[in-house]
């Protein structure tokens, strides 16, 4: 993408808030050069998502953000696992087949609101839950395969089990939380499970 048509890119893009976390290919910058690196972004965070609903740049920073790759062997750990956060609950998001022009989401407290792709909330209006949820998610396995529970249109609808957030996926699994995960970091967005690996 050409500096000049990063306006326009970033304008076309969807702010959300993750209710899963959600495995990603984050970006940074390091010796003069883009570096990218596989992350768990944790459930509360905010992002912005293409007309796919793929998640393109997280909010707090600014990073770019990619589809994650594909692990051949189990994740290494990096950074500290948050409280209620679970491998077997993390996610990799599944592009929409077609473009989205109205994506359905819920708030924290159970509402449910559309939101039109490339608007910031404006024109955002409350409607029904959908009658049948339907994530366009991938459920990562520590082994990194992958199990894709459905090609619909993206909802923020989470699975039925309670979720969590990282940066690499941990090796162990510290437990989960019967409370919701609290937000990210110190309320900034940043946290220090989100960092770059250090070489």
């Amino acid at each position: 993408m050409d500096p000049p048509d990063v306006p326009a890119y970033l304008r076309s893009l969807t702010p959300v808030v993750l209710r899963i976390d959600t495995r990603v290919t984050n970006h940074g910058y390091s010796n003069g050069r883009a570096t990218g690196y596989q992350a768990v972004l944790q459930a509360g965070t905010a992002v912005l998502v293409d007309d796919r609903g793929m998640p393109r740049v997280r909010c707090a920073c600014g990073n770019p953000l990619s589809a994650p790759v594909a692990q051949q062997s189990a994740p290494k750990t990096t950074g500290d696992a948050w409280p209620g956060f679970k491998q077997s609950n993390v996610v990799a998001v599944t592009p929409a087949p077609e473009p989205v022009d109205v994506f359905v989401m819920c708030e924290p407290d159970g509402e449910w609101f559309e939101r039109h792709k490339g608007d910031t909330g404006t024109r955002d209006r409350k409607t029904e839950k959908p009658d049948k949820p339907s994530p366009s998610v991938s459920i990562t396995t520590p082994t990194g395969t992958t199990d894709t529970t459905s090609s619909e249109p993206p909802t923020s609808e989470p699975p039925t089990s309670d979720p969590g957030t990282s940066s690499e996926p941990p090796t162990s699994d510290p437990g989960t939380s019967s409370q919701p995960p609290p937000p990210p970091g110190d309320g900034t967005g940043s946290d220090t499970t989100d960092q770059a690996p250090s070489s």
